[in-house]
């Protein structure tokens, strides 16, 4: 755009790039048009029934390696011209975006613009290693995840004493700090009950949660028509749906 216009758009800057006056003027429009590439492209793929090219989903680790693995590898043994771009997190990607098709995702609310089915509500429950003192008097190290910042309810309830000792990103990291006696934590059911690791004990279920947290499929109302799309998706809520009483209890 700089070589089309003149204009120089962007600085060089010892801290990387900055916009110039004449960026910073056109930026909003820059946006603008890009947002309106990304919805021409999903409204292209939603009319697209070929069962070829790619689709990109986004899950947790655990949820591919114990849940889905198996089921990809069948859909692609069946569909051979398909490619399928595969994203390992945690996070929350931007459908609109495109930078995922078909997003799984633990959620309390899956965003408006997404179409979403709802596997299953989470049950959760505390769990510690038996390695431990579950004593409610003794002091307990906890593991809680990244984003939370003080003692949560389920473990001032039920413990006199509790302090926080481990914070992780993902499940089955939680599971096997559980496991190797950091602490207690508050985990979803559904991995400690595939797993059954006999140094883990249950120490009670947490039902205030189970209405909150919600396992999803979701995709963006653009894609819902694609043929491959819709076709992986029916493949990924079947295969959940079969283990629903895991997640559930």
């Amino acid at each position: 755009m700089e070589q089309t216009s003149g204009v120089k758009l962007l600085l060089h800057t010892p801290k990387g790039f900055e916009l110039t006056e004449a960026g910073e003027e056109i930026i909003e429009d820059v946006r603008l048009l890009d947002n309106i590439s990304y919805t021409i492209a999903r409204k292209l793929v939603g009319k697209d029934q070929r069962l070829s090219g790619s689709i990109t989903i986004t899950m947790p680790h655990d949820l591919f390696n114990y849940y889905l693995s198996d089921c990809l590898v069948q859909f692609r043994a069946q569909y051979p011209d398909i490619e399928l771009n595969l994203s390992l997190t945690n996070s929350i990607q931007n459908l609109s975006l495109r930078e995922s098709d078909i997003a799984i995702r633990f959620t309390k609310k899956p965003p408006e613009d997404l179409v979403g089915y709802n596997i299953a509500m989470l049950q959760h429950a505390v769990y510690s290693s038996k390695k431990l003192d579950n004593d409610t008097e003794t002091s307990k190290n906890l593991i809680l995840w990244n984003d939370e910042v003080v003692v949560p309810s389920w473990a001032t309830e039920r413990f006199k004493k509790c302090h926080i000792a481990l914070k992780v990103d993902d499940l089955e990291s939680m599971y096997k700090a559980v496991s190797a006696g950091f602490g207690v934590a508050c985990m979803p059911c559904y991995l400690p009950r595939l797993l059954s690791d006999k140094n883990i004990k249950l120490l009670g279920y947490v039902d205030s949660l189970q209405s909150d947290w919600g396992l999803w499929v979701l995709n963006h109302v653009d894609v819902k028509n694609s043929m491959k799309v819709k076709l992986l998706r029916k493949v990924l809520i079947d295969t959940l749906n079969q283990k629903v009483h895991q997640f559930s209890g």
